[in-house]
């Protein structure tokens, strides 16, 4: 940040030098680093990821990258991710919820206590993970992926495609949702089987044409497949003896149930649209049985960032992400996505009971953020949250 003497204005990095400064340090954002010197020695990933820019490029590269640290690469062995651009949108994501976190106490202070009360179930006391640490192994899992079922969206899949085959829903099931219950809105958790039936069977009411959710086949197929990596982890000789000791947790059960049904859940929630009383959109719920997906405008919004931090914060950042407003168009070259990231900035300000996020020459001409603040002045009930924007004339 730098200081203009002359007009006494303080200069905000835009948003193409912060991720570069996050890129350079892969402690922020890299989950599986071993150690400060991994990139020179062990993952050649890294080496390339750190450099100026290089993920705008190579962005889907990077995202598979990073789940086959982690042993969950095969999620991609069948999953649809042929929409080029969109890994783009969701790296940036991943990069600003980075930064959010970072840069805001509040949001720190709420998203730290959601991963303690987790991992403090999991791992005894000498074992415990930093802040930090716990965060990025759920935002990772949560951001990088909380797109990969929009192929399936897209391609207008029916009720008798065979994505049902590879699918199962028993993520859906009251006793695995059970653990994470807390951290997911009740009304949202108790229509998802609901909405995702009816937006095969009423599409026209959702996009136009009859589709599954995005959101909830990701979800979905996130839970499940990760759950038949851990079953192949410990039928494996080699793995059983670990599966017994707390580190073993990495794949067993109990993480699963936590950790991974908490990440799936909040994938499946993120595109579930609400709407309010009185309008066309709210009118066509009660037609067909989602009257609990109606707000008025008086009433507490479903999401909140002290009880749901982590969907928040992706909701937050799907939203207010600039890159994916140029999917518009069908080709989105590296320097287009470079100059929107040049001409974005946000700042932060606030301590650990307000947040201001600033944003400045956001390309896109409205952001609706209803579903998570207040109209107009984007304030939350508590008026400890508030988002401005601004744009150039």
């Amino acid at each position: 940040m730098s200081f203009d003497a002359k007009n006494k204005t303080i200069d905000t990095p835009n948003l193409i030098n912060e991720y570069n400064d996050i890129m350079s340090k892969p402690e922020y954002w890299f989950y599986y680093l071993k150690n400060k010197n991994q990139a020179e020695e062990d993952d050649q990933s890294l080496v390339w990821a750190q450099k100026k820019d290089a993920w705008i490029t190579r962005a889907g590269e990077l995202i598979k990258s990073y789940f086959g640290n982690g042993a969950k690469g095969p999620l991609f062995d069948t999953f649809l991710t042929n929409y080029p651009t969109r890994p783009c949108h969701v790296f940036s994501a991943f990069l600003l919820g980075i930064k959010l976190y970072k840069d805001s106490p509040l949001i720190k202070k709420n998203i730290n206590a959601m991963t303690k009360s987790i991992e403090d179930k999991l791992l005894p006391k000498k074992q415990e993970k930093s802040p930090t640490q716990r965060f990025l192994y759920l935002w990772f899992l949560i951001c990088l992926f909380h797109d990969m079922g929009y192929g399936y969206e897209k391609e207008n899949f029916s009720k008798d495609s065979p994505i049902w085959e590879n699918i199962d829903f028993n993520l859906f099931n009251e006793d695995i949702a059970v653990p994470c219950v807390g951290f997911i809105p009740c009304v949202l958790r108790r229509n998802a089987a609901l909405y995702s039936k009816k937006s095969i069977d009423c599409g026209e009411i959702f996009r136009g044409g009859n589709c599954v959710d995005h959101g909830i086949v990701g979800g979905v197929f996130l839970y499940e497949k990760i759950k038949d990596i851990f079953n192949e982890l410990k039928n494996d000789k080699s793995c059983k003896k670990l599966a017994k000791t707390p580190a073993g947790l990495i794949f067993g059960d109990p993480i699963l149930n936590n950790h991974i049904a908490c990440a799936a859940w909040t994938i499946i929630c993120h595109n579930i649209w609400v709407h309010k009383r009185g309008t066309c959109e709210a009118k066509k719920y009660e037609e067909i049985g989602l009257n609990e997906l109606i707000h008025n405008k008086t009433d507490k919004r479903f999401i909140q960032l002290k009880e749901h931090p982590l969907l928040f914060l992706l909701c937050l950042v799907d939203t207010i992400e600039p890159v994916k407003e140029l999917e518009r168009n069908e080709t989105m070259p590296a320097e287009a996505i470079k100059k929107c990231l040049e001409t974005t900035s946000v700042s932060i300000k606030g301590g650990d009971k307000h947040v201001i996020i600033d944003i400045k020459s956001h390309p896109k001409k409205e952001l609706s953020l209803d579903f998570l603040l207040k109209d107009h002045d984007f304030k939350d009930e508590a008026g400890n949250f508030t988002i401005k924007i601004q744009k150039d004339l």
